[in-house]
């Protein structure tokens, strides 16, 4: 109890708006709730937001230098390993996250399949988002997403505030993906505009991606409901053997022979030059 008080008290420290929206319509104890269950998706966002800020210096060198066509490539790349990056780690919280709960805290703090698959697609959501908001930063062309932010959170507040006095922590998770909608249509747009490419989304892209995404979360959060480790050695043994299959399957399922070359390219040139 004391560890989930002192969670919650960091994330409200915080003053997240979603945070604060559940405290004043709802009790003390959902967001309690709210916030160890969305623990793990919290902790990816911090380590993706710091994996996408450091390619954003050698991003913005090459939008200097006008080389567009070099820029979007650097960009799809971002895309892919953004995309993996949360396919595989949302569909380990799918399969893992009731398991960690249950060693954690205790039976009484997971909030049920629902939960926390929503709060999953807000993580999927979120990372894209960003991915786009550091392109565009790059370019310096501002206007676009200073007004399309400001959109989405007229937006997002008032429908928050009354999907949560319906529905508690799934209606403000619906709330947020509903709010953030506008950004996750017009990021990708106002990337492209700035980079010189055309103003479309390829629905193909979409369609193969989100189709093995949906896939890995439909078995994973099946899966999930009904295995529940007895330790946390079982727990870490089972993370580690799942997450290196997830990974396995997404790449196999959801790149082309030629985005896996080129994203094996780029991660070996990210450890050549972290170890040197």
């Amino acid at each position: 109890m004391e560890k989930a008080l002192a969670a919650a008290r960091a994330a409200s420290s915080k003053l997240a708006s979603d945070i604060v929206i559940l405290g004043v319509v709802t009790q003390a104890s959902t967001v309690t709730t709210y916030v160890v269950n969305g623990y793990a998706a919290q902790a990816t966002l911090a380590i993706m937001s710091l994996a996408l800020g450091a390619l954003t210096p050698g991003l913005g060198a090459v939008v200097g230098q006008k080389q567009h066509a070099r820029a979007a490539s650097l960009r799809h790349e971002m895309l892919l390993l953004s995309w993996l990056s949360v396919t595989a780690i949302g569909s380990t919280i799918l399969l893992w996250n009731r398991s960690f709960l249950y060693l954690w805290l205790g039976t009484s703090y997971y909030a049920g399949f629902l939960v926390n698959f929503l709060i999953t697609l807000i993580m999927v959501q979120t990372v894209f988002i960003r991915s786009d908001a550091y392109v565009i930063d790059t370019t310096l062309k501002l206007r676009g997403r200073v007004v399309v932010a400001a959109v989405a959170v007229l937006v997002f507040i008032p429908l928050a505030i009354l999907l949560t006095w319906f529905w508690g922590i799934v209606g403000l998770c619906l709330g947020i993906l509903g709010g953030r909608l506008v950004q996750t249509v017009s990021y990708p747009l106002l990337a492209n505009s700035c980079l010189g490419m055309p103003k479309r989304i390829s629905f193909r892209y979409l369609l193969r991606h989100g189709l093995v995404m949906g896939l890995l979360f439909a078995g994973s959060g099946y899966l999930g409901q009904r295995l529940v480790s007895r330790n946390w050695f079982e727990w870490v043994m089972g993370v580690g053997v799942s997450g290196a299959l997830i990974v396995f399957v997404a790449i196999a399922g959801g790149l082309s022979a030629e985005a896996r070359e080129q994203l094996g390219r780029r991660l070996r040139t990210m450890w050549l030059q972290a170890i040197g």
